[in-house]
């Protein structure tokens, strides 16, 4: 009876080693993946210091945003790739015209994505369709991501896309198709104030689109804006974008031609 009692009593004592050991081992696996974690968690915080302290001349080149373009065109030859092809400047002035709203991307100032790009959708408008000015404007409200991004560091890139309406569609066109015409726009985004020039300009373009917006809460203090045009690149076929002189753009007619003869600008729209 007592060889019994002391093989049961041996059995219970494995039985609690092998408990305690078990634990043991698993209490080093969860530390184990802490410290890794940790160490994750170290290294990709370094790497984002690292890349920080990289980009702390942010605030020179918002402060001199026109120097840094012509410094981009300066060391990659953009002169070289500029377009002065009537066609590619009616594209793109086509697509903008048509378009009642833009994506926009800038710089976020939230908290959780501080330093980030962050894309929004504004309503905006170059003129009247077939009659614009080929510079978008925009009516802001400073509760908008977008408003409140701009109003630390004003550099924005805008792009706009025959893919808004039905031109691509009835070409049974997908959106990223290449034929399918995008224009991006990138600059600074200026508010339009009253007594300004263009600020007459500014309101009838963007209500005659979207009258709704007239009927804005006084209280969210919406304001005008337009996009200060610095950089333009258009994608409408095969081969890679193409990037189109500012002043030439601006300079092309006002009065948009027909989708007709936009059809026959792009005939290679129709081919495989």
């Amino acid at each position: 009876m007592s060889r019994i009692k002391l093989l049961l009593f041996v059995i219970i004592i494995i039985n609690i080693l092998n408990i305690i050991i078990c634990d043991k081992i698993k209490s080093l696996d969860t530390l184990k993946d802490n410290i890794e974690n940790d160490w994750k968690e170290f290294k990709e915080f370094r790497e984002w210091k690292k890349w920080k302290d990289n980009t702390r001349n942010d605030k020179i080149i918002h402060k001199n945003f026109d120097n840094s373009f012509k410094h981009y065109k300066k060391h990659w030859n953009h002169k070289k790739l500029l377009t002065s092809d009537n066609d590619t400047i009616l594209m793109a002035r086509y697509v903008v015209n048509q378009a009642n709203w833009s994506s926009i991307a800038t710089i976020s100032t939230r908290n959780d994505i501080k330093s980030y790009p962050f894309a929004n959708v504004i309503s905006i408008s170059d003129g009247p369709l077939g009659d614009g000015s080929g510079i978008p404007y925009t009516y802001l409200t400073p509760l908008d991501f977008t408003s409140q991004d701009i109003s630390k560091d004003y550099r924005a890139t805008m792009m706009m896309t025959l893919a808004q309406g039905q031109w691509c569609k009835d070409k049974s066109m997908d959106p990223m198709d290449p034929r399918c015409a995008r224009i991006t726009l990138s600059g600074k985004v200026k508010k339009v104030l009253p007594g300004d020039g263009d600020y007459d300009v500014a309101k009838n373009a963007v209500f005659g689109r979207h009258p709704w917006l007239a009927k804005m809460p006084a209280d969210h203090h919406f304001y005008f804006a337009k996009l200060k045009i610095g950089s333009i690149a258009l994608l409408d076929a095969f081969g890679g974008p193409k990037y189109i002189d500012v002043k030439q753009y601006l300079a092309a007619s006002n009065k948009i031609v027909s989708i007709d003869e936009i059809n026959q600008v792009s005939r290679h729209a129709y081919q495989i």
